[in-house]
């Protein structure tokens, strides 16, 4: 056969295979994200509220939440902002200067117009009035020219010591005009009234401000008192009213709202990317499991279907259970989940789901962390506690073991918290009594269900199909007893080999007993069941007669899939015999044509295939072609069993019937191992008995093999 195949034909096929998977994917994580975005309760439908408006009902928090609230702790920062005084810079003695320097030339140049000869009085009041450096007033100008030279001597002096005296002070913008009213206050008492008011109204304007407001500083200290106010946080709880009927909408109100979800209008951007961050984060870890523990050797579009389905569902539920209530979220059959991956799939995915699960409902319920530590430690009890999960009782036991786990975390969890009630803990123990209850009894109907719809094959389907009083088996046992005895024989010997190499026992035994199921539909064909009428197979020519044998396994797949047989149990029917040859037959039609080769067509006297697929499959072959040669040679030493399996073994693997399968030589060694032991236990010797003279030491059963190979 020509190996040879096209590079680009086989990426197509890579793509074919994984886009129906990638796509659904895809799907899922949309779905996910939806129906973690969108408010799918009641109590949980959006509202408009607008600031200062009248709360038209009371809004109540669908849910527990603790947040930051920016609108609280921004106005306490303000307050302590506001707190803060205003920081001005120590008095400027150059301004001090300035002022006096201004005085002394105002006074030098009042000094030369009172002095002028030629200026009229009207002039010189003028003139008075023209000054800069000390504004004056007509009526001041006028008394200034009245005053003797004496009394305006003592002005000069009094002037310049008033204005030293206040400009050494601090003098702030705010208390300009209050420090200008006190002036008088800082004239000599020896000067009369007037003459000290004079005084003061000469110096009223160049007394101006040497303290002038520090900006920068003010702000610096406004910013570290605001730094220091930690952020404020608000809590409600589930049932909480946030905005009361009749109320305005203040700000913190809208935040609130805001916080919980609750606003109508644009889209939450914030929410809806923390939800898609969530569940790719979780889908990524799933895929990630998967591609390193596969539940299947090929990607099945069915099985990604199933999880799929499964994930949306409980995320469904932890929507709609957990927020919003107080104890509702304490019945989440979070470990349901966990044992329906551990029975359909394995343990390991059981655990994974669990932890999926739990994160999930964390998330919904706002961070919980009880709630996920509930959801997640009861998956995994579940999941460790269930074991093969062959029997109902198994998933009993496994819902007790999560309830209890549950018990324990909320004992845990509300013995540190202070404000528990007695009554509010005994409804929470009741909740997680009756959520392993329910986990259990979901998790075994969901198992039975799916299990029948998407056809995979559960440890209670093969626990089921193992009984004697199977529709299929009392039909074998009817028609063809001779097989039936071969395939316990068979199912014996593979079910202790499966024990050594770790391969599902109980599939090995199920297959084992409907490996043959087809001889049942033609049973005088097969030496097994042939009675004292002999052999028909002695009329037939060889290629009749070997088809005859091969159509044995057609004949089983279709009572397998009348009898509902799970495809994992019929694929061991054709598999089992894999390509193998009908050597009988062949050796027969090569007698008749005196050995020439060339005039036998061989591909008539192969079995179909496929080969082997599992391990499982390949130890079947095993079982069947070395039980089968046992029952024909019967051989009488240890030494002779072994030499019959190990020609039987290398027979298999110079065939390359293996090589679809995981099988390695270590295992083939320990199958080898035993097979030699289990057989070796069929080599004992019967008591002669007194009344027999007849009887002899026999070894167990010698009858010819089940079938012709």
């Amino acid at each position: 056969m020509d190996d040879t195949r096209d590079p680009s034909a086989s990426s197509w096929h890579r793509i074919g295979t994984w886009a129906p998977l990638l796509a659904l994917g895809v799907v899922s994580v949309v779905l996910a994200v939806l129906v973690l975005s969108m408010p799918l309760l009641p109590g949980e439908s959006a509202v408009s509220l607008n600031l200062g408006e009248v709360a038209p009902q009371d809004i109540l928090a669908p849910r527990s939440v603790t947040f930051v609230s920016t609108v609280l702790t921004e106005q306490a920062r303000q307050i302590a902002a506001d707190a803060i005084t205003p920081v001005y810079a120590p008095p400027d003695p150059g301004i001090a200067r300035q002022q006096a320097e201004r005085l002394r030339a105002g006074l030098a140049y009042i000094s030369a117009v009172r002095a002028d000869p030629y200026a009229t009085p009207e002039q010189k009041v003028g003139d008075l009035r023209a000054t800069r450096d000390v504004p004056v007033s007509m009526e001041i100008a006028t008394q200034l020219l009245q005053l003797s030279d004496l009394d305006w001597q003592l002005v000069q002096d009094e002037s310049q010591v008033v204005l030293e005296q206040v400009m050494r002070r601090e003098i702030r913008p705010e208390a300009i005009e209050e420090i200008r009213n006190s002036l008088p206050a800082y004239v000599s008492l020896e000067l009369p009234e007037s003459r000290a008011q004079l005084v003061a109204d000469l110096l009223r304007q160049l007394v101006i401000p040497n303290s002038l407001f520090d900006q920068e500083g003010t702000l610096a200290l406004r910013e570290e008192a605001a730094g220091n106010v930690a952020p404020i946080t608000r809590s409600y709880v589930a049932g909480q009213v946030v905005v009361a009927r009749g109320r305005p909408v203040t700000p913190s109100d809208l935040e609130a709202v805001q916080a919980l979800g609750l606003t109508a209008g644009p889209l939450n951007v914030r929410q809806v990317l923390s939800t898609i961050l969530t569940v790719a984060l979780l889908a990524t870890l799933l895929v990630l499991y998967l591609r390193r523990f596969p539940i299947a050797r090929k990607p099945r579009f069915r099985h990604a279907t199933l999880l799929a389905l499964l994930f949306l569902l409980y995320v469904a539920a932890a929507r709609l259970m957990i927020p919003s209530h107080t104890v509702l979220p304490y019945l989440f059959p979070a470990a349901s989940l966990s044992l329906c991956l551990a029975g359909l799939f394995n343990p390991g995915l059981g655990i994974v789901g669990g932890f999926l699960i739990a994160s999930v409902a964390g998330v919904v319920a706002g961070g919980g962390l009880e709630l996920a530590l509930y959801a997640g430690l009861g998956g995994l009890m579940a999941v460790l506690t269930l074991g093969r999960a062959e029997r109902p009782l198994n998933f009993f036991f496994a819902g007790l073991a999560s309830a209890l786990t549950g018990i324990a975390v909320v004992l845990l969890s509300r013995l540190l918290e202070p404000t528990s009630d007695l009554i509010g803990v005994l409804t929470l123990l009741a909740a997680s009594l009756g959520n392993g209850i329910l986990s259990g009894s979901l998790a075994l109907g969901i198992l039975l269900l799916a299990g029948s719809l998407f056809d995979i094959t559960t440890n209670l389907q093969l626990l089921e199909l193992s009984r004697p009083d199977h529709p299929l088996l009392r039909l074998m046992l009817r028609n063809a007893p001779g097989t039936y005895q071969h395939s316990l024989q068979v199912a014996n010997l593979a079910e202790h080999a499966g024990e050594r190499i770790g391969a599902n026992t109980l599939l090995l035994r199920v297959g084992a007993l409907y490996h043959d199921a087809g001889k049942a539909a033609r049973p005088k064909y097969f030496v097994e069941n042939q009675g004292p009428d002999g052999n028909p197979h002695e009329q037939l020519e060889p290629a009749s007669s070997a088809k005859l044998i091969i159509e044995h396994v057609r004949d089983g797949l279709d009572l397998g899939r009348k009898y509902r047989l799970p495809t994992r149990v019929r694929d061991l029917i054709p598999e089992h015999h894999g390509t193998l040859r009908a050597n009988f037959q062949y050796n027969q039609a090569l007698k008749l044509v005196e050995g020439d080769a060339s005039k036998v067509d061989e591909s008539l006297f192969h079995y179909p295939g496929p080969r082997p697929r599992s391990r499982e499959a390949a130890l079947l072959m095993l079982a069947d072609g070395v039980e089968a040669k046992f029952r024909a040679v019967g051989p009488a030493s240890q030494e002779e069993i072994e030499a019959l399996v190990r020609s039987v073994i290398d027979d298999r693997l110079n065939q390359q019937q293996f090589v679809d399968t995981d099988l390695t030589l270590h295992d083939v060694e320990r199958i080898r191992r035993s097979f030699v032991e289990t057989l070796r236990g069929g080599l004992h010797t019967r008591l002669r008995y007194p009344d027999d003279e007849q009887a002899k030491p026999q070894t167990a059963e010698t009858e010819s093999p089940p079938g012709t190979e």
